[in-house]
């Protein structure tokens, strides 16, 4: 069995210390690139020229889990209340990437290298 790269290493606590032996062959096995688990549903409809990306946490916006680097924008988004609507931009900032207005966001994708809208220069984290 072969886990999704990094998992072991990144999750190292938790894969053994909270899970019984039993749970994490079961766990690491949902993560091996050959199980069920991993391959993308038919009706996603993916295509070869599609952005893939493996990420070894439980989310793709942590530091290290991934290769992309992620913002969320904060006009463009919203929930029931402004509390709910600044407590998940900041969660989102403090834990996962960038937030910016769609203005800025609009600004740096015209600003990145052709073809590799990816690339955008970090922006400071604010609300």
């Amino acid at each position: 069995m072969t886990p999704a790269a990094g998992a072991v290493e990144q999750w190292r606590n938790y894969q053994t210390e909270m899970l019984t032996p039993d749970r994490q062959r079961q766990r690491l096995a949902g993560l091996d690139e050959a199980s069920e688990g991993f391959k993308l549903l038919p009706a996603l409809d993916a295509r070869c020229a599609d952005l893939r990306v493996r990420k070894v946490k439980y989310s793709a916006f942590i530091q290290g889990s991934s290769d992309i680097d992620a913002a969320l924008i904060s006009d463009c988004n919203a929930t029931l209340t402004d509390e709910e609507h600044a407590a998940a931009l900041n969660t989102f900032m403090m834990f996962f990437g960038d937030v910016m207005t769609g203005d800025e966001a609009v600004a740096r994708l015209k600003a990145a290298p052709a073809g590799r809208p990816h690339a955008m220069l970090p922006l400071a984290h604010r609300v």
